[in-house]
Formats: C-alpha cells, sequence, structure tokens
C-alpha cells in the first residue's frame, strides 16, 4: 500500500511538505542563535562595561571597596525620568525627559559620540560631560529649538 500511494503523488508531497518544514525551523533556529553570539559578543560595548550591577536603592559601601580593593576599574550612572523646561514665562515649554547622571571615567568600554550641533556629524568624546554640564539628546533639542536652555 506504501508504494501504491507514493506512486499516487499523495506521500510526495507529504515528504516535500515536512523537508520544508524541518528546513524553516532550523533557518530560524540558527539564525537566531547567530543572533544571540553576536549580541554576546558585543554585549561589553552595549553596556559600556564587562559587568553592569544595578539597583533601585544606594549600594552598599563595601561594594564599592571591595570592587576597589580588587583593583576593578569602576563607573557610577544614575538613571531616573524628569520634566526638561526650557523658555520663560508663557513660552515656557515642557517635555518628559531620561536623564542619566555620569561619573567622569564612563563608559570603561566603548567610546561616547557627541555631535556638537544638531544635524552635525558625530565623533568620539574623550571623556563625558564635565561637572556641572549636561549633553543633551537631539530629539530634547530639536523640541525646544529656538527656546532658551
Amino acid at each position: 500500500m506504501l508504494m501504491r500511494d507514493w506512486r499516487a503523488g499523495e506521500l510526495q508531497v507529504l515528504a516535500a511538505a515536512l523537508v520544508v518544514a524541518v528546513a524553516s525551523v532550523t533557518s530560524v533556529a540558527f539564525f537566531a542563535d547567530r543572533v544571540g553570539q553576536a549580541l554576546a559578543r558585543d554585549a561589553h560595548q552595549l553596556l559600556g562595561a564587562d559587568l553592569v550591577l544595578a539597583s533601585d536603592h544606594p549600594w552598599n559601601k563595601a561594594i564599592g571597596e571591595e570592587i576597589a580593593r580588587r583593583g576593578l576599574a569602576r563607573a557610577e550612572a544614575l538613571n531616573f525620568i524628569s520634566m526638561a523646561s526650557a523658555g520663560e514665562g508663557g513660552a515656557r515649554r515642557s517635555k518628559l525627559a531620561g536623564v542619566k547622571a555620569v561619573s567622569r571615567n564612563y563608559p570603561l568600554r566603548g567610546k561616547l559620540r557627541v555631535a556638537r550641533a544638531p544635524g552635525a556629524p558625530d565623533a568620539p568624546a574623550a571623556q563625558g560631560p564635565a561637572p556641572g554640564s549636561v549633553w543633551l539628546d537631539e530629539q530634547l533639542v530639536g523640541a525646544y529649538l529656538g527656546a532658551k536652555l
């Protein structure tokens, strides 16, 4: 009966569909694995370090002392959401903005890239912003273009 069904062509269609299904699942799994490997390989640049420790509370001072005792480099960053405003009086504009305060040696890996003006080409920065200064995202600058910052 198997030979009769094979000659009739019904099993050939089933076999072809099975081959296509297995090949597609295998290729998607292979692609996902390659993307995962690439992200793991370049994760230090995405993170700005080899390891990131995150907390919603201040770190215990013993952790910082242990990092220093082991001779490891450390950079700190503080992230929060706030309102940014520009202008005066009735022309005052506000916008929700993500704020990231970093230590001077941030990032430990990779380079920060900044542009000197909106639409200008970016270039590697030698170090982070000086204390008391800020670097604005181009979208935030565009929202306030024309207002005094």
